[in-house]
């Protein structure tokens, strides 16, 4: 099992706040990317030296070749969705499993 996490800044590239309709097309573009749900963590996160509010997506799925590729890309549409210049992404094993 893989757990994936997207720390996504919620201060625009422009300096404006992240809105809270934003904020819902984000949750809903990575719960549909996984085809389920996903754990948001509210953050403080430092960016160039600058602090700033973020949320962390975070994902559990199953062990997939294509985890990196899809990753990025995912990262790349949160990160032009948000108004970001990036958005960092982690993937690594974990044990772990869904119980009924």
């Amino acid at each position: 099992m893989t757990r994936t996490r997207y720390y996504v800044g919620l201060t625009t590239q422009h300096g404006g706040l992240v809105t809270l309709d934003t904020e819902k097309l984000l949750a809903a573009t990575v719960a549909a990317h996984y085809g389920g749900g996903c754990t948001i963590y509210q953050a403080v996160g430092y960016w160039k030296g600058v602090r700033e509010e973020s949320q962390v997506y975070e994902v559990l799925g199953a062990i997939s070749q294509k985890c990196c590729r899809s990753s990025a890309d995912l990262a790349a549409a949160l990160a032009r969705d948000a108004d970001q210049s990036s958005v960092l992404w982690t993937c690594e094993e974990v044990q772990g499993g869904f119980a009924p």
